[in-house]
């Protein structure tokens, strides 16, 4: 399997800095592995190079709000965005969650609605701990969060790459063009090889859009209030 050294010195030669058959020095490598790891933080920033979404999920118990991070209370890598919300009842049946902004939630007036079925929910975007207010509350069932996260960085030069085809050659051309700079280099093709690898990576994640269609149903979903129909804000 390929390790990020491996990939480090591929850049190296991509650009010219070593040549074929040529091995990076321990500063060398250690510098590689820096851009390489802002590379990843980088691409984490493109919803279109994530190539996978995550699952996360906390029980509810009427608490108002939750945060959303490593040693939170939904205690997974906090997400760059999320993208779908549910909430799943004892009963196994589940009911969709809408995300509202901060003016909206500011603007419900009484926060500590209890019906058993949560119907929107406000997250921050607080680091390194995000939090998600939750409207209205429940002591009971399970709050799902579909997300995108971070694309893992490199713990050191011997780490292998664990992804989809395609990545590798994607790392590659982009650690070059954030390496040029460093030694003075400025060059077109390899830049126009590195646009290539990300669109092609991004035709492959790409999502078809689902349209949507709001049916009436009376304001209400399940036993929840709806915030938007409710008269609430």
């Amino acid at each position: 399997m390929t390790t990020a050294l491996q990939i480090i010195e591929r850049a190296y030669r991509t650009i010219g800095v070593l040549a074929s058959g040529e091995t990076a020095t321990a500063e060398m490598a250690n510098d590689g592995l820096v851009y390489l790891n802002d590379v990843l933080a980088g691409l984490s920033n493109e919803s279109l190079m994530i190539y996978a979404d995550t699952l996360d999920s906390v029980a509810v118990d009427g608490s108002a709000s939750y945060t959303y991070g490593t040693g939170g209370g939904i205690n997974a890598a906090r997400p760059t965005t999320v993208n779908n919300v549910y909430f799943r009842d004892t009963g196994g049946i589940d009911y969709p969650v809408d995300q509202i902004t901060s003016d909206q939630y500011d603007s419900i007036y009484l926060k500590t609605v209890s019906t058993g079925i949560p119907t929107c929910v406000y997250i921050t975007a607080d680091y390194p701990l995000a939090t998600v207010f939750v409207w209205p509350l429940a002591s009971t069932g399970t709050l799902y969060f579909m997300s995108n996260k971070p694309i893992t960085s490199f713990a050191g030069l011997a780490t292998t790459v664990a992804l989809p085809t395609g990545y590798e050659r994607l790392l590659r051309y982009c650690l070059a063009v954030e390496m040029m700079p460093e030694y003075g280099i400025n060059n077109q093709q390899i830049m126009g090889m590195m646009v290539d690898a990300k669109a092609k990576i991004k035709r492959t994640n790409s999502r078809g859009t689902v349209l949507e269609v709001n049916l009436p149903y009376g304001g209400n979903r399940g036993s929840g209030l709806r915030i938007l129909t409710d008269g609430l804000i």
